[in-house]
């Protein structure tokens, strides 16, 4: 069974039929319990008068309606996808019944942009320290969870918070042999990082990502090749596993595509969850408590990709509610996620200073100072794997003096 869990009480001005509860939360989470009209923007949460619950004055509003004769009706769509939180977009009361009552004027093309927009800039409240975060609020279990639960075959002493602690040491376990094998940086640098396609370019680090993965179900991690996808990455992981609230789990693709499991199955095969179920991972799936980390979508083929695709898609649609990130190349944004995207940014020069001189000390400085002065090298030092071969492979008598020597140093 699921077991009791500690759920604050939770009441919502009215009820949206169709969509599931946790479906309901996580439209309202993605735009941090705002109304998503842009001429808006009103916050749709607040404290119970008289009471220690929270009241929710917003609604999940279709997009395509749910039935046949509804405003925006689509007839190709499945009875999945008008249900699924792609087909909603968060709005208050007023303007969830406008945009219902015009539906002339308001369009799928508008309500898109709509959520698209107050996405991106709840985004940005999050990792740019904008505004207050919303207050999480998390559903109580319904019906089908219940149902769920029972079909699962788990005994009653594992529930969900004794799950997730579980699977918080173990993930803390397999991590720790990730950044034992060799190739790990011996000092790694927490790079910058930035939303894509967004205006502001403030720059934020891992801390505050992990935090948005509070709100953002899913998000896309991008950088040029040796600029540090893998080593962010696990970083990530690392934070959200020190925040004790998500169990996040590392999983490099290329070594799952040599395997024939989907993501939840291939975890028990690790030494560090052997003493876990797929169950397991499935119940905290259910719940919102356990984020798949997968790193390297480009380094995969044209089958293993369309398979790793294929395989998010069926967690996004029994699961809604699990975290998903990706790490990729620019080249390969072909990722089937709806959510942020982020740019790994290259090594500022504070950076590569502190880089520098924790690999050689005062000689590391020097090799870059070197680099600054050397016209092809300046840009190269950027990139924390040119700059550490560079660092760790030269000396003051042999210093390369363009960058195809450089690059010489990987052949």
């Amino acid at each position: 069974s699921i077991g009791s869990i500690h759920r604050p009480k939770v009441f919502f001005a009215s009820s949206t039929v169709c969509f599931r509860q946790k479906t309901i939360n996580t439209l309202a989470k993605r735009v941090a319990y705002r109304c998503s009209n842009p001429a808006c923007r009103i916050p749709t949460i607040g404290p119970e008068q008289g009471g220690d619950g929270t009241v929710v004055v917003g609604v999940a509003a279709h997009i395509t309606a749910a039935a046949k004769g509804g405003p925006r009706y689509d007839l190709s769509l499945t009875p999945e996808q008008r249900r699924h939180q792609s087909n909603g977009i968060w709005l208050c009361e007023i303007h969830g019944k406008q945009v219902d009552a015009d539906e002339q004027h308001f369009t799928v093309e508008t309500l898109r942009a709509w959520k698209k927009a107050a996405e991106s800039e709840a985004a940005d409240a999050i990792t740019c320290l904008q505004v207050p975060r919303p207050p999480k609020v998390v559903s109580a279990p319904d019906a089908e969870d219940v149902e769920f639960g029972q079909s699962l075959g788990l005994p009653p002493e594992d529930t969900v918070e004794a799950v997730t602690a579980r699977v918080l040491e173990a993930a803390r376990a397999d991590l720790g042999a990730f950044k034992g094998i060799p190739g790990w940086p011996q000092h790694p640098i927490v790079l910058d990082l930035t939303l894509v396609e967004h205006s502001n370019a403030r720059l934020f680090d891992v801390a505050r990502l992990a935090l948005a993965m509070e709100t953002f179900n899913e998000i896309a991690l991008i950088a040029p090749p040796g600029t540090g996808k893998t080593t962010t990455i696990i970083q990530l992981t690392d934070s959200l596993l020190a925040n004790e609230k998500l169990p996040a789990v590392y999983i490099p693709l290329s070594e799952w595509a040599s395997q024939g499991n989907t993501f939840l199955a291939s975890l028990p095969s690790r030494r560090a969850f052997q003493n876990l179920r797929q169950q397991h991972f499935m119940l905290l799936a259910e719940y919102g408590r356990l984020a798949l980390i997968l790193d390297g979508w480009n380094e995969l083929d044209d089958q293993s990709r369309k398979r790793a695709a294929n395989d998010i898609k069926a967690l996004q649609r029994d699961f809604p509610e699990i975290r998903i990130v990706v790490s990729t190349r620019q080249q390969a944004l072909d990722v089937p996620l709806s959510g942020p995207v982020i740019r790994i940014q290259g090594l500022s020069e504070s950076k590569q200073a502190e880089l520098a001189r924790a690999l050689r000390g005062a000689d590391g400085g020097t090799v870059l100072d070197h680099a600054w002065r050397t016209p092809g090298l300046r840009e190269l030092v950027a990139i924390p794997l040119y700059l550490t071969a560079l660092v760790s492979h030269t000396s003051g008598g042999t210093l390369p003096t363009t960058r195809a020597e450089v690059l010489r140093m990987f052949v």
